[in-house]
């Protein structure tokens, strides 16, 4: 089979079937998340919060299983000094994460009122803990002092960032001196295990797992996006990737020296997919801009292709072999109200206009050698669904018979679980 029906099959093949829409009638920040709060369950389930301050628990059949409202929950006098309008938005993504070891996970997610809360399987809360800042730095949950348990790490407005037990008990916190939007990250097997995060002032920090400074690398602009960690050159060392509101995507070592960097035409506001998109045995790069592209960048940070849509892109990308035929597709979603499924590995495009090539000598020029690139790598799009509003966030769920679905989340409030269609096997 040639390239070219390769492709064509895969474009008439796959597609997104709307299997239902669930309308919270409030705008939400961030996209949702799915799977089981109890391993034992077959039930699956989807999380997200509201800006009116509901974090919603929805069935995969679209139905409410519980909700909880933050307004409803403060007294009285703690609701006369909020503004019910803002103050109880949830502009983090929920963890599910059984954090006491009882089979049940948890959720946990912080507000704009300053508040974590940790709600168990039925919508009970189980502690909550209040900061001095906002929160809208993801959370990261991990055992970083090793003690069988995990901690609870995340930064505020504040200017700090976090780390309590899976109690609520405060362990330590650090002061970076400026307001913390990213998500921290733990960089472990190396002498001492790093937490990496980003600030407001543009600074990404690494502090060890008792919360000491270790070192810091300091961007251009505002620093939002969760560090990403991986192997990218295929040695025992880690690498940390990172975009800035600078425009430029930033590839340090795992002691904070620059490797490389790679400049957007645009903010860079979530973090980027490490993947090996195109079989040869290295991992690639894959982010969004505000420059309204995907970039799939090498290890050394060379482009090898973009994808244009037409609005900005502030969500992860999600790379994956979404319709089981041993070829990698890369789902993204757009402030231009539509999800791209792009083909990973790109293709060559050649810049030819009718009757003039740029690669063919025209008449009366003896420098038969054109000095100009005949064409460029492009994403090769294969799907497009649009949706009645911005897309912010995207989560892909396998259920128990290996059937794919993506969730997507809407600016307006709306849920969309969509249900992947087609794929041949090889």
């Amino acid at each position: 089979m040639s390239l070219l029906d390769n492709l064509m099959r895969r474009r008439e093949s796959l597609k997104l079937i709307k299997v239902w829409e669930f309308n919270s009638s409030s705008d939400i920040s961030v996209g949702p998340v799915a799977g089981k709060l109890e391993e034992s369950s077959n039930e699956a389930v989807i999380v997200f919060g509201t800006k009116d301050g509901r974090l919603y628990v929805i069935n995969d059949e679209s139905k409410v299983k519980w909700l909880y409202d933050l307004k409803e929950k403060l007294s009285g006098i703690q609701s006369l000094f909020l503004d019910s309008e803002s103050s109880f938005s949830i502009y983090t993504t929920p963890v599910l994460y059984d954090i006491n070891k009882d089979g049940k996970k948890e959720i946990i997610f912080g507000s704009e009122n300053g508040i974590l809360f940790v709600l168990d399987a039925d919508g009970n809360l189980v502690w909550k803990f209040k900061t001095s800042g906002k929160i809208r730095s993801d959370i990261l949950v991990a055992d970083v002092n090793e003690d069988d348990f995990p901690e609870i790490v995340f930064g505020a407005s504040d200017g700090f960032l976090y780390c309590l037990d899976y109690t609520g008990s405060v362990i330590w916190r650090y002061d970076a001196g400026s307001p913390i939007e990213s998500a921290p990250a733990l960089l472990s097997g190396v002498d001492d295990d790093i937490i990496l995060f980003g600030t407001n002032e543009g600074k990404l920090f690494a502090v060890n797992s008792l919360g000491m400074f270790k070192w810091d690398f300091k961007a251009k602009d505002k620093i939002t996006a969760k560090p990403i960690i991986s192997h990218i050159k295929n040695t025992k060392e880690k690498f940390i990737v990172f975009g800035s509101f600078d425009h430029s995507l930033y590839c340090i070592s795992s002691t904070g020296s620059l490797v490389w960097s790679f400049e957007t035409d645009g903010k860079i506001v979530s973090e980027a997919t490490i993947a090996d998109i195109n079989s040869d045995g290295f991992q690639e790069i894959v982010f969004g801009s505000c420059d309204n592209k995907v970039y799939a960048l090498d290890r050394d940070g060379k482009e090898l292709w973009n994808f244009e849509t037409d609005f900005w892109i502030v969500n992860p990308p999600i790379v994956t072999d979404l319709d089981s035929d041993g070829e990698l597709e890369i789902i993204v979603g757009s402030f231009d109200h539509s999800v791209y499924v792009i083909d990973a590995e790109g293709s060559f495009v050649v810049n030819y206009v009718p009757g003039v090539s740029p690669i063919t000598p025209q008449l009366g020029n003896t420098d038969f050698i054109s000095s100009e690139d005949p064409g460029e790598y492009k994403g090769r799009l294969l799907y497009k669904y649009d949706f009645d509003g911005m897309v912010v966030g995207t989560h892909l769920f396998i259920d128990k018979s290996n059937q794919k679905y993506v969730v997507i989340g809407i600016k307006t409030g709306k849920i969309n679980n969509m249900r992947v269609a087609g794929g041949v096997k090889k």
